[in-house]
């Protein structure tokens, strides 16, 4: 018998009266909460010592939402989810930053460590230049953080917090045992000896795909099995940049050892393996256009690529000393946080955690009542 029917009450004869557990009420979406919300309402609220309104985060980001705007793909008609999206992805990543600088900050002040007022005016004048490389949005940016209604002045000084915490409880802590830096070097050199093991591999394959092909498989199927070129949509022919008919090829628009082998082959023919820098190829022609008085002679292929994995430079002792040592920093800044989090009462307009995100957690701890 399910839990409802033990509990239930008997009403008449032959009946029952079932109360149903009552569901969970559903929390409004995101951008609808926003929607309602005025710009004088206290967004977030961290321990009772910074509070956030809307209209400071608001005006932040619709002059970042203005450099997305302004990208010729936006112009489109149908183009609003992704601006809708862009904004909350934008109000999400501000928050984010927001809370971790405002908690560390709560934490150093608590602890006695002060921010330098000569770095605090660096910091402002540093976000000044890097803004005003930025066309349109750095201006109308730079504006905003001028006009002391800016998100950017209001959360300065918590960032530095942040730093300072950093630097003067967190850094000096730090103990790198030489096996993690002999870790790092061993696994970069692993990563190394992977890379050259499967262009081996591919080098290898890609002779046997065209055997295949060679000895009657069908070069689309081939393609669709084997090919990791994303630009051949259709069983490997390569696509114009709406996916809908082949791409047609001048001579200077492939690279040059593709172009020898296609120039001199008829439709239909198969190339053997081209080796460039980036890939190994085998190309199949699939028709050629011939010059005309507007236009130069054009082919169209289809082609089998495997991509080349690229080795990287072998770390020396000194920057796997470094890479380390930034590792163990930002889990020790990750423990802390979440420490820290236990203890500061932090209330959201809207929720911080992973069920708003699409299960990725923002923060550890739930922060909105």
């Amino acid at each position: 018998m399910s839990k409802a029917f033990k509990g239930a009450k008997p009403v008449e004869k032959n009946a029952l009266s079932v109360t149903r557990p009552r569901k969970a009420k559903k929390s409004k979406p995101t951008a609808e909460i926003l929607a309602g919300l005025k710009d004088d309402d206290i967004l977030v609220d961290i321990g009772g010592v910074f509070r956030l309104k809307w209209g400071l985060l608001r005006k932040h980001v619709e002059v970042l939402c203005k450099g997305v705007d302004d990208r010729p793909d936006m112009q489109a008609s149908g183009n609003e989810a992704v601006k809708s999206v862009a904004f909350q992805t934008f109000c999400w990543k501000l928050l984010k930053d927001y809370v971790q600088h405002g908690v560390f900050a709560l934490e150093a002040r608590r602890l006695g460590i002060k921010v330098d007022e000569a770095e605090f005016q660096t910091y402002r004048q540093q976000a000044r230049e890097a803004y005003s490389r930025k066309g349109k949005m750095g201006e109308a940016m730079i504006k905003l953080m001028n006009s002391g209604e800016s998100f950017y002045e209001h959360n300065l000084t918590n960032a530095l917090y942040w730093k300072a915490f950093r630097e003067k409880e967190i850094e000096p802590k730090i103990e790198l045992p030489e096996e993690d830096v002999h870790r790092f070097i061993e696994m970069r050199h692993t990563r190394n000896l992977n890379v050259l093991a499967t262009n081996n591999f591919k080098r290898v394959l890609i002779g046997n795909v065209r055997a295949q092909v060679k000895g009657g498989m069908d070069f689309g199927e081939a393609a669709e099995k084997w090919s990791e070129d994303d630009s051949a949509e259709t069983r490997g022919v390569v696509m114009d940049d709406n996916g809908e008919t082949p791409r047609k090829f001048a001579k200077d628009d492939l690279d040059e050892r593709i172009a020898s082998q296609c120039w001199h082959m008829k439709p239909g023919e198969l190339s053997e393996v081209i080796e460039t820098p980036y890939a190994w190829s085998i190309v199949k022609v699939l028709k050629r256009n011939p010059a005309t008085a507007d236009d130069e002679e054009t082919i169209e292929f289809a082609q089998i690529k495997l991509e080349k994995e690229f080795l990287e430079p072998e770390f020396s002792e000194q920057e796997a000393r470094d890479k380390a040592r930034a590792f163990i920093l930002r889990s020790a800044m990750i423990a802390n946080f979440a420490e820290l989090m236990k203890k500061t009462h932090i209330d959201c307009k809207i929720p911080l955690d992973s069920t708003s995100r699409g299960g990725r957690p923002i923060l550890k701890k739930r922060t909105s009542k």
